[in-house]
């Protein structure tokens, strides 16, 4: 049986991960050695290819800084094999799904503002006695505010 448990293995899990994570984040090799020497490692494209190759080993201190540039964390770069993959896409996946609420929430407002809004101009249209001349637009306003609701219609 195979030690996974050993330097040779955590320096192939690490490489594995850290390729992994970088390829998910949409960076290159040399924007994280860039992001690297921005915080003050002295590290190429080169020297990223060799971790990812498993030629050359990360002090704890590099990982950490690694993970930072790559927007991911330690424990990401140091999962067993093949959880990295699975543990990125859930994360990847909470993420759209939070910014998808957030614009759902915002279009909500919204439209709740615009519905305040059409409701004032058609009261104000009747309250101004427009009513009769501005027949057309008053029932496409209230057409609209007949319709489907966001987030109330069925699929």
């Amino acid at each position: 049986m195979e030690d996974d448990t050993g330097p040779a293995a955590a320096r192939q899990r690490t490489a594995a991960n850290l390729k992994a994570a970088r390829e998910h984040a949409g960076l290159s090799q040399e924007a994280v050695a860039q992001g690297m020497r921005e915080m003050g490692y002295r590290f190429h494209q080169q020297t990223i290819g060799k971790i990812e190759a498993g030629d050359r080993d990360v002090g704890f201190h590099e990982a950490v800084a690694l993970a930072s540039v790559i927007g991911t964390t330690i424990h990401m770069l140091a999962r067993p094999p093949g959880h990295a993959a699975g543990a990125l896409r859930i994360l990847s996946a909470a993420r759209d799904a939070r910014s998808a609420r957030s614009a759902a929430e915002a279009a909500d407002r919204r439209h709740r503002d615009a519905v305040r809004l059409l409701e004032r101009a058609l009261e104000r249209a009747r309250n101004d006695g427009l009513a009769g001349a501005l027949a057309d637009e008053i029932a496409a306003g209230e057409r609209t505010l007949a319709g489907p609701h966001p987030g109330g219609g069925s699929d």
